[in-house]
């Protein structure tokens, strides 16, 4: 990826890197717990997880908002070959 400014550029390694020290600590995790499937596989769960948000105007004018995650379901995981 081309970064015009240093700075950028050792931002983006550091988020690179950062975001595979994650992978490698979700994996192992998962391992740990017997379950060893493929990153793709994992990833493929996981789509199904969204996060949404409700907002509400509520009466003295001010704005509410509600935000929650929806949960994979685990009978995804049966049809889905490691």
């Amino acid at each position: 990826m081309f970064h015009s400014k240093e700075e950028r550029a050792d931002g983006h390694l550091f988020i690179t890197v950062l975001a595979y020290q994650f992978v490698q600590i979700i994996r192992r995790r998962l391992k740990e717990s017997s379950i060893d499937l493929s990153w793709n596989s994992i990833r493929r769960i996981m789509a199904g997880q969204c996060r949404v948000t409700a907002s509400f105007l509520r009466v003295d004018g001010r704005a509410l908002h509600v935000r929650k995650a929806t949960r994979a379901e685990p009978s995804n995981w049966l049809f889905i070959a490691p």
